[in-house]
């Protein structure tokens, strides 16, 4: 059975942060920055709710008793994890001022020409 059929998918996620000179309100296109260590974030996921797997219960990076996550998993795409968005709870101020901070290239462009393009318009 594909992914498809399966209505569920589970995909990467890539920790950015804001840089350290970056001052709070922190908006989405500040997390510009990425660190080595603490690169990958948790797998996220999606899903059908008319399909399936619908019904299982949901927890907070998979399903409940999924045998199949291992293989649900989504080649080549991911999401941007912006640590410290919200309320910082998950450390992610005190990341920002690491030496260790490397720009993302990728993550700056997409910021650019995606997200910050919106912006202007509202």
């Amino acid at each position: 059975m594909t992914i498809t059929r399966l209505g569920f998918v589970r995909f990467v996620g890539r920790n950015r942060f804001p840089g350290p000179d970056d001052a709070a309100p922190l908006d989405y296109a500040d997390h510009r920055w990425r660190h080595d260590i603490h690169f990958t974030a948790v797998n996220n996921w999606c899903l059908n709710q008319r399909g399936p797997l619908g019904r299982f219960q949901w927890r907070c990076h998979n399903l409940e008793h999924n045998l199949l996550a291992k293989f649900q998993l989504l080649k080549g795409d991911y999401f941007y994890h912006c640590m410290g968005i919200g309320t910082g709870w998950k450390s992610g101020d005190r990341s920002r001022t690491d030496e260790a901070l490397k720009l993302d290239e990728d993550a700056a462009r997409f910021w650019d020409r995606t997200y910050r393009p919106v912006l202007e318009r509202q």
